[in-house]
């Protein structure tokens, strides 16, 4: 009898560690990938000149931003510097850049729109018209209009200076004079925060919040001008070059008496350009690498200022020549190494956890057997998340699989980022698995099981984290007022991230960092939990079979009984 109950026992320890270990060990996997380590941007990863040059259309477009961004707002022309940047978009289809400048009195200029566009892309055809044209401007204003609308403060409300902006919020800039500026953001309990520089007051930035929003609100209803650029930066010739063009109220270019187009034009290499504009085109592409590509910000780092250095890199941008390659490499290394280790420490302690609380002799040997095997399916569920991933992105056969995915983001993040994650874990867990049954752990059947139960925890784990994000960018608000589901890109992942915390930090809150650890836990609860429900049907279904199983060699005993024979007891 005691050793029918010490197999009992280890079976439900091992029952035990079927739940607890697989899902934490593995979820410590997406958790370490909720602050960037999976995926690596893996296009940079295989570096090979001879391979096709697939473009990463989405981190060359954000640098066009960024990078117009710093030339619009500094005194790089002319005509550009002290201008201050609005949040432009009302969704994917907005404004790429809305700037507002205040004069010496505080009386605001008519709003700049500056559509970006990279290498030789045009301005589109759309139901509202030409891109850039009048009828196309003016309906985009409202969105921002209304969001310093919202955050114009009435006379009984509560205000909070800060001397600060927390990063985890999204404030917007408010134009003061001198080319000074403040930052607002709100709760949603209608708390209102000021950033403002020493010696402005509270009650001259709420009349300069005010002031914007009329002057985008007349904007949009077509009573007050606006001035409209073109702005593109494209490699010509092997040498950068920014360009900035003024467009009339159609969207075609401003032509001059002698039919030339009306632009400002930087062009040249590295060395010709001027130092403030390097610095801006490197600026941009590290940012549009970290926000676009998930690189880490040392490998991006590098890589832009290659991009700086060397045009047709720039230009190209989707593939790492192979004296470059190794950062992105050591990158993928670094964060898979982190990965490893939080699935190989998580594994470990739940498997001494049972044992500490199993009857007999503590078993050193099979607590390092199940962190090894934890350390190298997590690493293992990283790198072929990151393949998964690398494959959808930059290849022409996983374009066309990701292009027959019925949308292009789940939750805020691309489908192809989703779908590397999701494989990752499932290749994860079916390493856990078979490892343990490697090790003597499981039988046949019990990894066979455990298995298909694993498939459903992940797709339950990121079904439950998509869905609640998915409800947040529906339901919630930013710090600025404005809903979340009027946002895109970072600013909507952020948002997202900071209403799951409760809050931005200023607003007492736990900011995003908050937000990735309860979306975490909210996963790996609702994994858990499907975890155990399959494993439940899987115990009643062997009852079920084990009953059976029973009344037919009772039947068969009765039968034989009854015909005299003697029966015979197995």
């Amino acid at each position: 009898m005691t050793e029918v109950r010490k197999d009992l026992d280890d079976k439900k320890s091992r029952r035990f560690s079927d739940v607890a270990g697989m899902a934490l060990a593995v979820e410590g996997t997406a958790a370490v990938g909720l602050t960037k380590a999976m995926p690596v941007s893996y296009p940079y990863l295989y570096g090979d000149p001879a391979a096709p040059p697939w473009e990463l259309n989405q981190v060359k477009g954000a640098a066009g931003e960024n990078l117009m961004d710093r030339v619009v707002t500094n005194q790089f022309f002319s005509e550009t510097g002290g201008w201050v940047s609005c949040p432009p978009r009302s969704g994917p289809q907005g404004l790429d850049g809305l700037y507002v400048r205040a004069n010496s009195q505080g009386q605001l200029r008519p709003p700049l729109v500056v559509e970006s566009k990279y290498g030789s892309s045009g301005l589109s055809q759309t139901a509202a018209g030409r891109q850039m044209s009048e009828g196309w401007i003016r309906p985009r204003m409202a969105g921002p209009a209304q969001t310093y609308r919202t955050l114009t403060w009435g006379k009984d409300a509560t205000v909070v200076r800060h001397s600060y902006v927390p990063e985890d919020v999204e404030a917007a800039p408010v134009p003061l004079s001198n080319s000074e500026r403040a930052y607002v953001w709100r709760e949603d309990s209608g708390v209102y925060h000021v950033h403002a520089p020493e010696g402005r007051s509270v009650g001259e930035v709420r009349v300069q919040t005010r002031q914007t929003a009329d002057m985008l609100s007349g904007t949009a209803a077509g009573k007050v001008d606006y001035r409209a650029r073109l702005f593109r930066y494209r490699v010509t010739d092997g040498e950068h070059e920014i360009v900035l063009q003024s467009l009339s109220s159609d969207g075609t270019v401003v032509t001059g008496p002698g039919g030339e187009q009306v632009q400002r034009v930087i062009r040249g290499s590295a060395e010709e350009l001027p130092g403030p504009f390097r610095k801006a085109l490197r600026l941009a592409f590290k940012r549009a690498l970290v926000e676009k590509g998930n690189l880490p910000r040392f490998a991006a780092r590098r890589l832009a200022k290659h991009a700086v250095e060397n045009p047709e890199f720039a230009d190209r941008m989707g593939l790492t020549p192979r004296g470059d390659g190794y950062v992105s490499i050591i990158g993928g290394i670094i964060s898979g190494t982190k990965v490893g280790i939080a699935g190989g420490l998580t594994a470990g302690a739940v498997a001494a956890i049972q044992e500490a609380f199993r009857d007999g002799e503590f078993d050193f040997g099979r607590v390092g057997t199940t962190a090894a095997v934890g350390a190298a399916s997590a690493t293992l569920a990283y790198a072929s998340g990151a393949a998964i991933h690398y494959g959808l992105v930059s290849t022409e056969v996983g374009s066309q699989i990701a292009g027959m995915m019925p949308t292009d983001q789940i939750a805020g993040q691309s489908v192809e980022r989703v779908l590397g994650t999701v494989g990752g874990s499932m290749v994860g867990s079916t390493a856990f698995v078979v490892g343990m049954y490697l090790a003597g752990d499981y039988t046949p059947r019990e990894s066979r099981r455990l298995m298909g139960r694993s498939l459903v925890r992940v797709l339950a784990t990121k079904g439950a984290t998509a869905t609640a994000m998915g409800g947040a960018a529906a339901l919630g608000t930013a710090s600025t007022g404005t809903a979340i589901s009027s946002l895109s890109g970072a600013a909507a992942q952020s948002a997202t991230l900071a209403w799951w915390g409760g809050g931005s930090l200023a607003s007492g809150g736990l900011g995003m960092a908050g937000g990735a650890a309860a979306l975490t836990g909210i996963g790996a609860v609702i994994g858990v939990v499907a975890f155990a429900g399959t494993g439940y049907y899987f115990k009643r279904r062997d009852e079920a079979e084990q009953k059976a199983t029973i009344e037919a060699r009772l039947d068969l005993v009765e039968e034989r009984v009854a015909k005299g024979e003697q029966p015979e007891w197995q």
